[in-house]
């Protein structure tokens, strides 16, 4: 009895379990069409992380430096490793030191008005003997009088800061020649 032929008899040379086999080609073509995709990626990726550097940029541009930080934190977080990430770090430390900067400006003008205005008081009082009665005209950054009373054995100067709250958030005030509140911690 002949045997019958089975199917891998039949089967032409590129074919393997009934299916076409790919060609050394194909495979090549295959690997450098993977390859140009992942260049793709990491080229897009790259001009993403370069586009979200440039929108930081024009909200500097704009003023909003905290708008900008939160753009490079999102740089940094999800392209860290790549040039842009190095970059936006570099670009936040120099926000984060002018935002910081622009916080303490009022304070330290604050406090440099407080100063000169002690000094008139200390003045005076060395001239006179006497510590002035009245409220001086002198205004802070904020817009507001400083505060000044005259105590039994001296006086006391005051800006409530920002919030023009005695309590509040920064106060400044000397008493008697010497700050007693100084968010600066001397540091004019």
């Amino acid at each position: 009895m002949p045997v019958p032929e089975s199917r891998i008899i039949d089967r032409g040379g590129d074919e393997v379990n009934g299916r076409p086999r790919l060609r050394r080609s194909s495979w090549t073509l295959c690997v450098v069409a993977l390859v140009l995709a992942a260049l793709l990626a990491a080229c897009s990726r790259t001009s993403r992380a370069e586009r979200l550097l440039e929108e930081a940029r024009v909200e500097v541009k704009r003023g909003r430096l905290q708008e900008a930080l939160d753009i490079l934190e999102r740089v940094n977080r999800e392209y860290a490793g790549t040039e842009a990430a190095d970059q936006a770090e570099k670009d936040a430390r120099l926000y984060r030191g002018l935002l910081e900067a622009a916080r303490l400006d009022p304070l330290r003008r604050a406090r440099d008005v407080l100063v000169q205005t002690a000094r008139e008081i200390e003045g005076t009082h060395a001239r006179s003997g006497s510590w002035p009665e009245t409220q001086l005209t002198v205004a802070d950054p904020w817009g507001r009088p400083l505060v000044y009373e005259k105590t039994s054995n001296g006086y006391r100067l005051a800006s409530w800061g920002a919030d023009g709250v005695p309590g509040g958030e920064p106060d400044l005030v000397i008493v008697n020649g010497r700050f007693t509140e100084d968010p600066l911690g001397g540091n004019p």
